[in-house]
């Protein structure tokens, strides 16, 4: 596993957080100023004439008009005077559909047409605000609505279309949703920047995948709010785009939730049937995305025929999550007290939207363009929750990395130079020798450290055994190992090479201890060594006899230096 820093990984993150941040109060500010008159639109709410199949109502006022809820085949005609004069350019009726084909008729003639041909081939129709041009002369003359209900269980109320300009109409819309808008432009933008990042760094660390899960729920979500705000008008004008989004990232947008979660529900301390439950859920959720996709894709069954069993999904999804959830807090686990603020929270808005829409469309009066959710906000809440409780994970499991690291260096370093000891070389051999690797074992005895210790005392000692240490290093930078053995004697572990090239690295250690001699001539390094080769032996090998052979050519080594250089061992 590779090593990465905690501060890398979280300033990045919260320097686009911050960065995105500031979307929010732009969208917020940049419409507070612009006011809009009482006038800039008319809502045509009295006196229309209503037909429903072979039912007649006469001068309805639609915001106060409700009807059993339509299935698909249902005819609704809506017809009236315009006598509302408009005194701007270019009017416009702006109309909220729900699943319906749409034909528009002034004076008798036709003036728009939307769904015909999806209609006509059973396709998926769509929802959302359509703009209905007007000629200027549309004064006192009679308009007619035609809808032909496409889906079942689409709506059971109409709301009032609105005449207007078509650019005010556009810019009061913005400005009454800049908030919602910049909230869910804020979730899909740091959904896309993240999940590009952490789905490269995913192959490399799978500690990655958890950020990843949650940048695609935030995508996930800020695509449903533009969809179901009708907010995605200002993006694309087609209706059956708004609807595939809309529905395909709610049905997936419970996957990386669960994913996120996958570590808790596979916990040693969670009790078995936990775990079976989450796979359950996950294949329950991956198979009915998958179903109503193909279905879709098909044209066997349309999105919005799956909408209660997506709801009931989600609800027993975020039922097993807060279980989840009040289990850590009864066992006190601290570490995940954002998380659990964060999943409660949300749950308990992600809860109330889901009463609030069932009851509103079956109960009381409730049309699907009337409905406006706020779960963008609470999602805000539960991602800066999952970033807190991934970037505690992180901070906890590097802390547990350093530790770990500790240990290792107490137990395998040599704490005054900093070398591997006896244990971590004898491991390295061992490994070596099990796999049947050639390798080199170099032992050396450092020359003059008694002398040291007792004329200068054991600081120079030490200083000595220090820069001993740090000239091995730089003489054998590809060393399988350098260890200090004990006292004054050392090993190195060199990868197998040609006898040409090992004698030129032991010259080399030489020359850098003539060099060091020369530059501080207070410390005199001066060494014996013998070497030997794995493959000297046969099969049968041991590390006692490779130490004993070692040890023998160095001491040879050594007594051949004392008739070279008396004067030396004199001191």
């Amino acid at each position: 596993m590779r090593k990465f820093s905690f501060k890398n990984i979280c300033i990045p993150i919260f320097a686009i957080l911050l960065l995105l941040a500031m979307v929010i109060p732009f969208f917020y500010f940049s419409g507070a100023s612009k006011s809009y008159t009482t006038n800039s639109c008319i809502t045509l709410d009295d006196h229309w004439d209503v037909d429903i199949n072979d039912t007649h109502y006469s001068n309805v006022t639609l915001s106060d008009f409700t009807f059993p809820m339509t299935q698909k085949g249902d005819i609704i005609v809506l017809s009236r005077k315009l006598n509302e004069a408009f005194s701007g350019r270019n009017p416009i009726i702006k109309f909220n559909s729900v699943h319906v084909k749409v034909d528009a008729y002034l004076n008798g003639h036709p003036v728009y047409t939307y769904g015909g041909n999806e209609f006509f081939h059973g396709k998926l129709v769509g929802y959302g605000t359509q703009y209905i041009s007007l000629p200027s002369s549309y004064n006192s003359k009679p308009f007619k609505l035609i809808l032909s209900v496409t889906e079942d269980d689409a709506f059971n109320g109409i709301e009032p279309p609105e005449l207007g300009n078509g650019e005010t109409l556009l810019q009061e819309s913005i400005s009454d949703n800049r908030f919602l808008l910049a909230t869910a432009l804020f979730l899909i933008v740091f959904g896309l920047i993240v999940a590009a990042v952490t789905a490269v760094l995913s192959f490399r660390n799978l500690v990655f995948s958890r950020l990843f899960c949650i940048s695609l729920f935030s995508f996930l979500i800020g695509c449903w709010t533009l969809c179901n705000n009708n907010l995605i008008i200002f993006f694309a004008s087609d209706l059956r785009v708004k609807a595939y989004l809309e529905y395909i990232s709610l049905y997936a947008m419970p996957l990386p939730l669960l994913c996120y979660f996958y570590p808790e529900a596979h916990h040693k301390v969670r009790p078995k049937y936990i775990t079976v439950i989450y796979q359950c859920l996950i294949v329950a959720q991956t198979a009915f995305f998958l179903f109503a996709l193909i279905t879709q894709l098909t044209n066997v069954i349309h999105l919005p025929v799956h909408l209660k069993v997506a709801q009931l999904l989600m609800f027993l999804e975020l039922i097993f999550i807060l279980a989840l959830t009040i289990d850590d807090i009864r066992n006190h686990r601290k570490y995940d007290r954002a998380l659990q603020v964060g999943v409660i929270a949300t749950l308990l808005v992600v809860m109330v939207e889901l009463i609030r829409y069932n009851v509103e469309k079956y109960i009381i009066h409730f049309h699907d363009s009337h409905y406006s959710s706020s779960v963008c906000y609470s999602a805000l809440i539960i991602i800066v929750a999952l970033l807190l409780d991934y970037s505690s994970k992180i901070s906890h499991g590097l802390y547990k990395q350093a530790q770990q690291q500790l240990l290792e260096n107490m137990a395998f370093s040599d704490e005054l130079t900093g070398l591997h000891n006896r244990r971590k070389c004898d491991e390295i051999i061992e490994k070596l020798t099990a796999q049947c690797d050639d390798f080199i074992l170099v032992s050396m005895d450092l020359n003059l450290l008694k002398y040291y210790n007792d004329t200068y005392g054991h600081e120079k000692g030490d200083e000595l055994l220090r820069c001993f240490a740090g000239v091995l290093k730089e003489a054998f930078p590809n060393a399988l190992s350098c260890a200090r053995m004990g006292g004054d004697e050392f090993t190195v572990i060199l990868p197998a090479m040609h006898e040409t090239k090992r004698n030129a690295a032991l010259l080399h250690l030489y020359k850098l201890m003539d060099e060091q001699n020369k530059k501080d001539p207070s410390l005199k390094l001066s060494t014996a060594l013998g070497y030997v080769t794995r493959s000297e032996f046969g099969r049968e090998v041991d590390i006692r006899m490779l130490y004993q052979e070692a040890d023998e050519r160095m001491y040879q080594n050594k007594k051949e230096m004392k008739e070279k250089q008396p004067e030396l061992f004199r001191r």
